[in-house]
């Protein structure tokens, strides 16, 4: 990454505060802050952090894994965070896009008060290009309310519960080294995925398409999941006017 010559943003995850705090990760990657939003040559993106837990009526931090509880209490944007974004889109004029980590749509696993967040972007529709995100390891475009939602895959695998758990797929020892590796159905190539945008209204999305290691997790039992929850060894190719 350090390699790549020129602007570097990123987006915090929940995993980076397994076994750090914000304040640690945001000097590892030289962040400006949690969120934050900048142009670039006509185009506004915005960086939300949906790392919060909300319990007692207070938003914490995630930090040094104290998110590891009960779902209904993580993956939270706090309030100020959200003042924050309907001011930031109201002062800028420019097409946005908006990343998240987690989902600012899905049903199941998203962000749990997306609402707030939805009914800020609908009421600046014309000025929102798509939201993208990554958590869920799956490739999926949703369209809601005019917004588009863009879930980037996983770069390298699916969990598997313990019950689809295999250890074909590699030499013994490394099943040994890594216990979690039986748990983990993976791409037979890495996933990424090019984003174009040009002011004359168009985003163009080139996604790598890869295979399963064998077994897939498929051929041990494991479902292919409902609609919006299907997954695949590959990030799609999108292309959206705006």
């Amino acid at each position: 990454m350090k390699q790549f010559n020129g602007q570097r943003y990123h987006v915090l995850g929940n995993h980076d505060m397994d076994r750090n705090s914000k304040a640690e990760m945001l000097e590892y990657w030289g962040m400006p802050a949690t969120y934050y939003s900048f142009n670039v040559n006509g185009i506004h993106f915005v960086v939300l952090d949906a790392n919060f837990l909300y319990q007692d009526a207070k938003f914490v931090d995630y930090e040094n894994a104290n998110f590891y509880v009960d779902s209904r209490y993580r993956t939270f944007i706090n309030d100020e965070q959200i003042e924050w974004f309907k001011a930031d889109l109201e002062n800028t004029g420019s097409p946005t896009i908006v990343f998240s980590h987690q989902s600012l749509w899905h049903y199941q696993s998203g962000v749990k008060n997306r609402l707030s967040v939805q009914k800020i972007m609908e009421s600046h529709q014309d000025k929102i290009i798509c939201c993208m995100n990554g958590h869920d390891h799956i490739d999926f475009h949703h369209i809601q309310n005019g917004i588009h939602y863009l879930e980037i895959n996983s770069m390298s695998y699916q969990w598997m519960e313990d019950k689809y758990r295999c250890t074909k797929r590699y030499p013994q020892d490394l099943y040994k080294q890594y216990p979690h590796l039986a748990n983990l159905a993976t791409y037979q190539d890495a996933l990424y995925a090019f984003a174009t945008v040009s002011l004359d209204g168009k985003l163009l999305i080139e996604g790598v398409k890869s295979k399963w290691v064998e077994p897939s997790p498929f051929s041990v039992g494991m479902p292919q999941g409902v609609y919006g929850d299907e997954i695949s060894p590959t990030i799609s190719d999108y292309e959206i006017d705006f």
